[in-house]
């Protein structure tokens, strides 16, 4: 989930601002519970303004699950929708790919909070629900492209591939939050084998 692309100075500056507020906001959960950490102690200990926090995450809850669905470029959307390869392999690469840059530390820290916190969890699962109908979207445009015309049996169809692609995804996020280094293309292979091995006839 690492990214070895370079970016430029702004955006590197503003990816460190926004880890340090992200990094003094873990901290204070871990000493004060999320409900005791108000902003003004993150801003305090982060050693940035009220109008710099607002500026890079709105709310408390933005440091923990950000403000905006994190979405592939539109380049990595078109391959997607121009590929012909496994539809669940490439929509996982696909949506891996909006995680670049992220550190993993990071991660698993805010990771941690939200899991603890029944507010955050639910407001997490209602930004899932969001990114999930976004994907659907994406994974019609290709069908209609491959299959013009098939309807209700491609939304369906649709719904599927997401709803593995999504499963696929979560484990392997899980993988490398354990420290598992392995490709992530690799990973995905191995998921879908699986899959196919549990859901082929018995004989």
């Amino acid at each position: 989930m690492t990214s070895t692309a370079p970016i430029g100075l702004r955006a590197r500056k503003r990816v460190e601002t926004a880890a340090t507020i992200e990094r003094a906001a873990i901290r204070l959960v871990s000493e004060h519970g999320y409900d005791g950490v108000t902003v003004d102690m993150i801003c305090a200990l982060a050693a940035v303004s009220p109008g710099t926090f607002y500026n890079y995450f709105g709310t408390k809850d933005g440091v923990f699950l950000g403000t905006e669905l994190p979405m592939p470029t539109d380049a990595a959307v078109t391959e997607f929708i121009q590929g012909g390869g496994s539809v669940v392999a490439d929509l996982v690469t696909m949506i891996e790919s909006a995680f670049e840059n992220i550190d993993i530390g990071l991660l698993a820290a805010k990771r941690e909070v939200i899991t603890t916190n029944p507010v955050l969890t639910s407001r997490e699962h209602a930004l899932m629900g969001g990114l999930e109908d976004r994907l659907l979207s994406i994974v019609l445009e290709r069908f209609d492209r491959l299959e013009p015309g098939t309807g209700d049996r491609s939304s369906a169809a649709a719904r599927t591939v997401v709803g593995l692609a999504v499963l696929v995804h979560r484990q392997l996020v899980t993988q490398q939050l354990a420290g598992d280094r392995d490709s992530a293309l690799d990973f995905v292979r191995s998921q879908l084998a699986l899959i196919h091995q549990l859901t082929r006839p018995e004989s």
